[in-house]
């Protein structure tokens, strides 16, 4: 049995027995360069610089490519990448336990912890958020983080609403683009 009073350690030693400790390290990273962020939107830009990176060193070019592109018969293909998006979905639910904070899932930068983690429930609760919304605050705020919008790429190769919003906020983001109106 594995014991721990963190919450964030026994979480990441449960879903990733083998790969705990290396994720914990980046949890921590991220925690610390979060310290001191109240708002969703810079805690979001910390993720987004560490996932874009992450995305870049540990998948070859094809990979991206077949990511970005939305190939979704290819994407089934490589290990690589369903490892990556199961993993790094792991380390934002992580993230939210070590942070010991819930995002408000009607807050834009809030909602994309909420849709990029692990956690079915609090995925439900921002999916509905984003279905609701009325005006261009989700694509706006996903089309600064091209990192979590790979994440959700990654996650959502289906023809649903994320991947649809996360690949044009990736595109808007790649392009320096901040939106549909900018």
């Amino acid at each position: 049995m594995l014991e721990t009073s963190d919450p964030c350690t026994a979480f990441l030693k449960a879903r990733m027995p083998a790969g705990w400790r290396p994720a914990l390290d980046m949890v921590d990273e991220a925690d610390s360069a979060m310290r001191g962020l109240a708002c969703w939107r810079g805690r979001a830009a910390v993720l987004d610089r560490l996932l874009w990176a992450k995305a870049q060193t540990t998948l070859t070019s094809d990979q991206v490519t077949a990511v970005v592109n939305r190939q979704a018969y290819l994407v089934r293909r490589f290990a690589a990448v369903r490892s990556f998006a199961a993993a790094y979905a792991t380390l934002v639910s992580a993230l939210l336990l070590r942070l010991g904070e819930a995002p408000d899932p009607a807050d834009p930068y809030g909602r994309l912890f909420l849709l990029a983690g692990d956690g079915a429930e609090e995925r439900e609760a921002a999916l509905a958020a984003l279905a609701a919304a009325t005006d261009d605050a989700p694509l706006a705020a996903l089309a600064t983080l091209p990192g979590l919008a790979f994440l959700l790429l990654a996650r959502h190769q289906d023809d649903g609403l994320v991947g649809f919003l996360a690949r044009d906020a990736f595109w808007l983001a790649m392009l320096g683009r901040r939106g549909p109106c900018a």
